[in-house]
């Protein structure tokens, strides 16, 4: 597959790559390093929500720093049918051209360039079954800062977006080795790192106060009651005559 050209730094450019124009650097991005070498070296990431047959514009915010080698660095997309596109397989070693893909934004061997965000007109063929962003070096070496991402249909909703603020997940970008090149060297990054990322604040719910415990009332001890010898006589003579029976008393000394 021929490659196009490098693009050429200025503040806006429209060449058959698409469009730039100059974007301050994000907060958080993503950090892509590899060491020159005859192979490609590619991050991968899968698209869902598109519609084949309709129009939509992505736009990228990238720096490439220090490129090395024979060729350049990119991000592009390509488009698969459902004949050559397999989850297990997210970029197959042939694929049907479908005339839609697109290499979004390069730089050459020997260049560098500014915090930029690319944007590309796309239109998918109505078999297209799945959309590819990949990020990479072409028979280059060199790092890529790839921040903010999105695709706009062509009302101008946001129909996919990456921010990194979730992290990076590498469920969703996948590394991409071809299976002849598994032990060649270069075929890897050399790094793949998430620059500026700061955890989310997870808020414990506080902790519910006990109620306080309840007082225990004091003990109540009944005390005996005293018998007077007044009291005794009176209880003795409603016994007698209760009974008729006679009972003594008789007081200790």
């Amino acid at each position: 597959m021929k490659k196009l050209g490098v693009i050429a730094v200025s503040a806006l450019i429209t060449t058959a790559l698409g469009a730039s124009v100059f974007a301050a650097e994000p907060a958080t991005y993503l950090e892509l390093k590899a060491t020159a070498s005859d192979v490609q070296p590619e991050l991968s990431c899968k698209v869902t929500g598109l519609e084949g047959g309709a129009a939509y514009t992505f736009y990228s915010n990238v720096k490439f720093e220090d490129i090395t080698g024979t060729n350049f660095a990119y991000i592009a997309i390509y488009n698969y049918t459902a004949d050559n596109f397999t989850d297990g397989n997210l970029r197959p070693e042939s694929f049907l051209d479908l005339g839609a893909w697109k290499d979004v934004g390069q730089c050459a061997a020997g260049e560098s360039s500014d915090w930029q965000e690319y944007s590309q007109e796309i239109t998918l063929d109505e078999v297209t079954a799945a959309t590819m962003i990949n990020v990479g070096f072409y028979q280059a070496g060199g790092t890529i800062k790839l921040g903010d991402m999105r695709i706009e249909d062509a009302g101008g909703n946001v129909v996919w977006s990456e921010n990194w603020g979730y992290g990076y997940d590498t469920s969703k970008w996948v590394e991409y080795i071809k299976a002849s090149q598994t032990d060649v060297k270069g075929a890897y990054m050399d790094s793949i790192e998430l620059i500026g990322y700061v955890e989310p604040m997870v808020e414990e719910a506080p902790a519910a106060e006990e109620a306080p415990a309840a007082e225990e009332a004091p003990a109540q001890t009944a005390a005996a009651p005293q018998t007077s010898d007044a009291s005794v006589a009176v209880l003795a003579a409603a016994a007698i005559a209760a009974t008729g029976a006679v009972v003594l008393f008789k007081k200790k000394r």
